[in-house]
């Protein structure tokens, strides 16, 4: 069905085009395949002739020659009477040959060998034998065969080897492989001697050791639990380790750093220990141990911990008390107030009024009206910190205008709203080329509405990241942020207030459960205060710049951009690490600090 001379007539088209797909070839394949008595046929043989099969190259001759079969057979769907069952069992011994897994992909779809999955279950049985999981992998998930292969077979040996995306590409549309891999991930996190056995029983020798770390692997469970939305309950070890951890953490941070508001700590104590009765236990223990009677009580009321569990000295603490006492103990759980740091930390400058919480459509439609009145928009995001394996989420969008803020309840809006509502808020206000944008490092808010609001694509125009504006300010006008002097222990958008402002941000309710409603007072002051300032910055540089003679419309203007959803991660640069000659191990190269 194919003249030897067609091989090398392609092979010089695609030399001379410098290896490129060119009209000549194009023009060229079309008119083999037209004059094939067998289409099929003559695109396998030219896909398997081309010198470059073997090599695994995104566009490879290979290729080339099979996506534009594609294309050209969905114009003829009449001529796949000519496809025979042994021609698509040899398409498919041929494709797995070769590495290329995209070349693989479009074969199975072209030979349409989803038709009749289970007469190629030879196949894939021998490139498992060879350890070729990779290609196995895309074969049974284009086939849709996970049923018919065991985790150990495939999955487990993908993870092991380091090969996370063939994994998330095999288990996409499978949710029982999923289900299954995290419960294996769990026991493997409390018995790593499983993995001998397995290694043995597989005869796998490149596992990845990484892969054998508790660390690793409760960060994949953690990613496989986020990607396809699955409960913590397939994993309860991994969880338990991870909360008792988070407890550990924050009882440090109350009492060594004193980093957290005395609310936001309890609030996110009861998020780390309410799952498991034996944290709980613990949580009672170690309060007890730093003298914390009171404290400890107080959770164990609020908590239910049944008192046939309670520590004995506890007992003993609560008839000492009284019934008074217990009762103003869980009154104290009730936070109304906003503590008062006039002269110590910034403050809002409007009344608590004046800050709307936003979580029904017509709350939103008052929210886009208010703003579209407004040319200049602080933008900032909250979300309740990772406790144990249930991954954070977004939970507030802060909208500052001079006169108002909106804080929008991203989990209620999302079931309230329909997708038009998200539309209008985008088209209207974060779109809009009128309304000027404000953020503190914004590509991370703005990728996190995106994704909870599943618009990866969606822009937001006329955008100023005040963190990367200000570095650039400091580095070419100094005098414009000069440092202020005694230095606060502040940094990021706390430390650039303290400057610009003369008072830092209050971050003590940072770490509080957002997620939970009704918001305290405080923590509507915190979240409003967070977006407002943004506009007290601008006002202050805007202040300064005119006294410093510094043209800073036209700094800002430069400085604008667009984001979407698909922006990258814009992490800090890592600090250089000096190399030291250790004791075991290998040696940095001569010549290298």
């Amino acid at each position: 069905t194919m003249e030897p001379s067609w091989v090398n007539s392609l092979e010089d088209t695609w030399i001379s085009g410098r290896n490129k797909k060119t009209e000549p070839l194009v023009k060229l394949l079309h008119a083999y395949f037209d004059k094939a008595s067998n289409c099929f046929e003559c695109a396998l043989m030219l896909m398997h002739s081309a010198r470059d099969f073997h090599r695994n190259r995104p566009n490879s001759l290979g290729f080339t020659v099979m996506k534009e079969f594609q294309d050209w057979v969905s114009h003829h769907p009449d001529l796949y009477t000519l496809l025979e069952k042994e021609m698509k069992h040899r398409a498919l011994v041929i494709v797995v040959k070769q590495t290329n897994i995209s070349l693989i992909d479009v074969v199975c779809q072209v030979y349409k060998l989803e038709d009749n999955p289970y007469d190629y279950i030879d196949v894939i049985d021998d490139l498992l034998v060879k350890n070729y999981f990779n290609e196995a992998s895309t074969v049974v998930a284009k086939l849709k065969l996970h049923g018919y292969y065991r985790l150990e077979e495939i999955a487990v040996p993908l993870y092991l080897l380091d090969k996370m995306k063939q994994l998330e590409n095999y288990m996409e549309g499978a949710p029982q492989i999923q289900m299954d891999l995290l419960k294996f991930l769990d026991l493997l996190y409390m018995e790593p001697s499983r993995i001998e056995k397995l290694k043995n029983n597989m005869n796998m020798k490149l596992v990845s050791k990484e892969k054998l770390y508790e660390k690793t692997i409760a960060k994949a469970a953690s990613k496989i639990l986020k990607q396809y939305e699955l409960s913590v309950e397939l994993c309860p070890n991994i969880h338990y380790s991870r909360s008792k951890s988070a407890l550990k953490y924050l009882i440090h941070k109350r009492y060594n750093e004193h980093d957290f508001s005395e609310a936001s700590w309890r609030e996110m104590i009861c998020a780390a220990v309410s799952t498991f009765s034996k944290l709980q236990n613990d949580l009672l223990h170690n309060l007890m141990a730093l003298n914390e009677y009171e404290t400890a009580l107080s959770f164990a009321l609020k908590l239910g911990y049944p008192e046939e569990y309670w520590p004995r000295f506890l007992m003993d603490y609560k008839r000492q008390c009284g019934p008074q006492k217990v009762q103003e103990l869980l009154m104290s759980w009730n936070f109304t107030d906003v503590p008062d740091y006039s002269g110590k930390y910034l403050q809002l400058r409007l009344k608590l009024r004046d800050v709307s919480m936003v979580n029904s459509p017509s709350g939103l439609k008052e929210c886009i009206r208010v703003i579209s009145h407004y040319d200049l928009l602080g933008i900032d995001a909250e979300w309740k910190p990772t406790i144990g394996l249930i991954p954070s989420r977004l939970a507030l969008i802060q909208l500052a205008v001079w006169d108002c803020v909106f804080i929008l309840d991203v989990p209620k809006l999302m079931v309230e709203l329909e997708a038009s509502d998200w539309d209008k808020l985008y088209s209207e206000v974060l779109s809009s080329p009128r309304v000027l944008k404000l953020g503190y490092g914004i590509a991370e808010d703005v990728r996190l509405l995106a994704e909870a609001v599943k618009r990866p694509n969606a822009k937001i125009n006329r955008v100023v990241d005040l963190r990367s504006f200000t570095q650039k300010l400091r580095r070419d006008h100094p005098k414009v942020i000069k440092p202020v002097y005694p230095k606060r222990n502040c940094k990021g958008l706390a430390e650039l207030s303290y400057f610009l402002l003369g008072l830092p941000l209050n971050k003590s309710e940072q770490c509080s459960d957002w997620e939970k409603r009704p918001l305290r007072p405080s923590q509507m002051v915190y979240a409003a205060l967070d977006a407002y300032c943004l506009l007290q910055i601008y006002e202050e540089l805007y202040k300064r710049g005119k006294e410093e003679h510094v043209d800073m419309q036209t700094l800002l203007t430069e400085a604008q951009e667009s984001m979407d959803g698909n922006e990258p991660r814009r992490d800090r640069p890592q600090k250089y690490k000096p190399q030291v000659y250790r004791r075991y191990g290998r040696r940095p190269t001569p010549g290298k600090r």
